[in-house]
Formats: structure tokens, sequence, C-alpha cells
């Protein structure tokens, strides 16, 4: 008897559980409509680490302060020589550290990812639909993810080094958002990013520009540009602020490696790289109101993509925060300890009210799915009433049970042998 009360209350705990599961996923539903993914209000800015999976283990075991930052980098493309969007359910190394977009958002589920889209030399047939199947696959995957995306699509589309056409890139841009938001896809914001060094062959910003209802947040690179010229990013963040679209750091590091003092990087820059690198960026997220800093902190030299030497006596180096105790001092009391940066991503319905920007009606009314609020609100409330029901009735099953067993085992070993006694007179 008491086994089959066990059984009961495990059936009854089981069903619960699948009821809290459902519960979550439409909880989660109602955030991600409501606030989700949380772009930073005026005067905040995120913090985003990257960009491969074991550099960010390194950081986050090294810098207690920032131990699951607000976002994490990592990459995939549609199709590439190791298969269709490597780097996402499965771990891949390109020479460049392992992607595993997957990965991060299991050890880091509070996290959210910053996902760079390779494109290169496929946007005509982005544009023409034959990747359309793979890009359908993206955005399930992303959809189903415990974790919010930033997806920059065609990162860098300005650089001479990607080539992107005009045209055909502007229309694979516009093709893969339109179809994210055909399946219904919320938990992501679309990324625009530039290269940070002024357009290719005398183009213009304008000339790749999806238009403002395709883009969510303008990306740029900082890599050497702030030792010296930082005229080609200030252009691009005047042009995205023109049209209102809020403006993020999408991929930055010291170029050299970090360096102390006034001693010389890989690269060839002499100075304390604080003051010649970090200052000027930080100045620059003042400047333009910079609503997500992503930092690559890894040693560019353990790795075989970028060991090589770019130009003669110039290599990436050493960025990696956590081993340079001067830098690492002021990154803890200049950037993470400051009420600016934001360094968890917001957990609170009150956190992602006073972080994030409320989402405008437009993207309300293009996102929204008949009647989802109303119907996900109301199964949020009875999965709760079903939850505390079900586990009341299973403890009360089961103090029965217990009951029922020890009355039945009193009357067997006590009173059923007193009857067995015959009484002679």
């Amino acid at each position: 008897m008491l086994i089959l009360a066990v059984w009961i209350v495990q059936y009854i705990h089981q069903s619960t559980c699948e009821s809290i599961s459902t519960s979550s996923t439409n909880l989660r539903t109602y955030e991600r409509y409501e606030s989700h993914p949380c772009i930073p209000v005026e005067g905040r800015t995120a913090l985003v680490i990257g960009q491969d999976y074991d550099s960010i283990s390194n950081y986050t075991q090294q810098v207690k302060d920032n131990s699951a930052p607000f976002g994490l980098m990592s990459y995939t493309a549609l199709k590439n020589n190791y298969g269709e969007l490597s780097g996402t359910t499965y771990p891949i190394d390109y020479g460049s550290g392992v992607e595993w977009s997957e990965g991060l958002s299991i050890r880091y589920p509070q996290s959210s990812i910053q996902l760079g889209l390779w494109v290169v030399g496929q946007c005509a047939t982005i544009a023409n639909g034959t990747y359309d199947a793979i890009i359908d696959r993206l955005a399930s995957y992303i959809k189903q993810s415990r974790s919010d995306y930033f997806l920059r699509i065609g990162y860098e589309f300005d650089s001479a080094l990607n080539n992107y056409p005009v045209v055909d890139y502007v229309n694979a841009y516009q093709r893969i958002v339109s179809r994210f938001r055909s399946l219904g896809v919320r938990n992501i914001k679309f990324v625009w990013h530039a290269a940070g060094f002024g357009p290719r062959d005398s183009l213009e910003y304008q000339d790749w520009f999806p238009g403002q209802s395709f883009v969510d947040l303008c990306g740029v690179s900082l890599f050497q540009q702030p030792y010296g010229d930082m005229t080609h990013p200030d252009r691009f963040a005047l042009f995205c602020s023109l049209r209102g679209i809020p403006i993020m750091i999408a991929e930055s590091t010291p170029y050299g490696g970090i360096v102390e003092e006034d001693a010389t990087n890989d690269a060839g820059v002499i100075g304390d790289t604080w003051s010649i690198w970090f200052s000027v960026v930080l100045a620059y997220i003042d400047r333009h109101e910079v609503r997500m800093w992503s930092y690559i902190n890894c040693d560019w030299n353990s790795q075989d993509m970028w060991r090589k030497n770019h130009a003669p006596g110039e290599q990436w180096g050493d960025t990696r925060i956590e081993v340079h105790p001067a830098l690492y001092s002021r990154w803890v009391g200049e950037v993470l300890r400051k009420e600016r940066f934001v360094t968890r991503y917001p957990s609170t319905e009150m956190k992602f009210v006073d972080t994030c920007m409320p989402v405008d009606s437009h993207h309300k009314d293009r996102n929204r799915s008949d009647d989802e609020l109303p119907r996900n609100a109301l199964s949020e409330y009875l999965s709760r009433v079903w939850t505390f029901l079900s586990y009341s009735v299973s403890y009360i099953l089961l103090v029965s049970f217990i009951v029922l067993a020890v009355a039945v085992l009193y009357y067997q070993i006590c009173i059923v042998p007193a009857n067995d006694y015959v009484i002679i007179p």
C-alpha cells in the first residue's frame, strides 16, 4: 500500500512538473513580448564579452564582478565548409577559438547572446530564396532558445575584406529579418554592423542601409581607431542617431594587445593601453550614448587564425583584462562598478522597467500574434492554481495513505493477536 501511495505521488508530481514547464514557457513568451530583448535606456550601457567559448569562460571565472555578463559573443554561418549553422547546436573551431552559442546559453542561462552571422559570398543566394530553409532553421533554433539574441547580419557590411554587393546585401538582410518575423521570433534584435573604417570604394552608409524598420541597433567595430582617428565611428554613430536607431559597439579590442605604462604592444603601438585606448572608447560611449559595448577578451596570439602577422611586425596580441593587474583594477573600478554599465541581464520586471527601452508601438504591432497576451496570461494563472492544488492533493494523499498503513499495521499486530486469546473461566 505504501508503494502504491508513493507511485501516485510521483505521478502527480510529474504532471505538476510538466505544468510548471508549460507555465514557464508561456511566461517567457509574455516577458519577451513586453521587454525582451533588452536594449538599455539612454545613460546605460550593457557589457558583452567575447568572442569564443574558452576565452569567455576564462574571463567569467577570473573576473568575479562579472561572472555572468549581460551578453556573450558567438559566430555562425548559414552555410560554410563546416556545414550549416555551425557553432550553434554543436561546437566548432575555425582557428579562432570554439564557437558554440548553445553551450553559452546552457552555461550562462541568464545572459543574452550576441551572434555574428557570416554571409560573405552568399548575399545573392540568400536574396533569391535558396537559403530560406536554413534561415527558417536558425529562426526556429533562436525562437526555442532560453536566451535572447542580438543578430549581426553580414557584420562589417562596408569593409573591403567582405566586399558585400550593395543591392544584394540589402535584399539579403531584409529577407532574413522578414523570415524571422514571419515565424514569430520575438527574442531577437537585428543589428546593422559597420566596420568603422569608412565605407569601401567611396560608397556611403546609405547605400547598404536596409531601412529603419529592419534595424534595431547599429553596430560599429573599434580596433585601431581609438589610437588615432575616430572620424568614421563618429560619422556612423551620427548617421544612426539621425534615424533614431541606438548605437552599439559590436566588436572591440585594443589592437596589438594590452601593455601598461609606456611599453610597446605587438602592433607597435606605444603607451599605456588604458590611457590611449580604453579611455577613448569610454569617451565614445558617453559622446554617442552607446547602449552596448562588446569587448573581445582573449589571447589572440594563441589562436591559429590570428597568430600570423597581419602586417610586418603587427599582431593582435593579448587583450585579456584579467592577466593585467593594473588595468584589471581600473576595469573593475571604472566599468564594472560604475552606474552606467549594465553588467548582468535584467532578471526581474522591475529591473527591465528601470534598465531597458520600452517596446515601441511599431514593434508591438509587427510582432504580436492575435490574442497571445490574454491567452498566455490566463495559462500562467491557471497553471499556478493547478500547481498549488496538485501539490496540496499529493501531500494530503500521501499523509492519508501513511495514516491508513499505520492503522492497518496496528490492527494486524495488536488487535488481531489479542482476539486469538481464549479466556478460560
